[in-house]
């Protein structure tokens, strides 16, 4: 999931249904990122709204191509909340821990090693 620039947004026509006594409705959404349209079919209404408020902003999203009767199609999908914070969970690990490269972390030599002597008795300490 990669922050984009919306040049422009498209909102197409709905449909509506209903599948095991639960209703539902679908509406065509396009966006065009670096003169390339990719199109997502969205459900939540609030979805759609941030789509249409960032025409001409950033927006994170995935991309990806999809097939279709034998031709490939640029989609697109809109991260839900949760997806929005486990990156910045892992863009937060990345700055606080570094890289991971798959072994444990290593001690940074650079750091002076703690004092192994106790403080002093008299250090003006109340208790």
């Amino acid at each position: 999931m990669k922050k984009y620039l919306i040049e422009k947004v498209s909102i197409g026509t709905s449909k509506e249904g209903e599948t095991n006594n639960r209703k539902w409705k679908v509406t065509n959404v396009g966006i065009k990122i670096a003169g390339e349209w990719h199109n997502a079919g969205l459900f939540k209404e609030q979805d759609i709204d941030t789509v249409k408020t960032h025409e001409g902003k950033e927006l994170a999203v995935e991309l990806f191509q999809e097939e279709y009767n034998g031709k490939m199609y640029n989609k697109f999908k809109v991260p839900s909340k949760l997806e929005l914070l486990e990156q910045r969970i892992v863009d937060l690990e990345k700055t606080v821990f570094g890289p991971i490269s798959g072994s444990v972390n290593k001690v940074d030599d650079s750091i002076p090693p703690l004092p192994d002597a106790p403080p002093p008795e008299d250090d003006g300490m109340p208790f």
